[in-house]
């Protein structure tokens, strides 16, 4: 989330904080009006500091992305997974033609079965 957005969430929130705790506390309309500014401009001050504080203490030089490197390591694993397809993808093929064998001789084997009935049963 960037600072920007940190502190427009922040004050979203105080509007509506202020809002809900004015309509809750005061009767009269000009001071929910009063109230909701003053919650909402606290909640501005609270989030100023706060990213302020979260900018002079993080470092972004450091925590930079190397771009480069991960696009390297990104590049090897895919490599890797492609490497790795073509052996399931030889696996699967040898299944199949396994299935196929299996699913012939079976039938082989009931005209075999078939044509012995016959000659028994002659």
């Amino acid at each position: 989330m960037s600072v920007e957005n940190f502190i427009n969430f922040f004050i979203v929130n105080g509007f509506f904080i202020g809002l809900l705790f004015s309509i809750l506390k005061v009767d009269n309309p000009e001071e929910i009006v009063i109230y909701t500014i003053i919650v909402t401009l606290s909640f501005y001050i609270i989030a100023l500091f706060s990213s302020s504080l979260f900018l002079k203490f993080f470092n972004f030089k450091e925590s930079a992305l190397q771009k480069e490197a991960y696009d390297d390591i990104l590049d090897h694993y895919i490599g890797e997974i492609e490497k790795r397809e073509k052996v399931a993808s030889g696996i699967f093929e040898f299944f199949e033609e396994y299935q196929k064998d299996e699913d012939v001789q079976r039938e082989k084997d009931k005209d075999d079965m078939k044509n012995k009935i016959k000659d028994l049963q002659k």
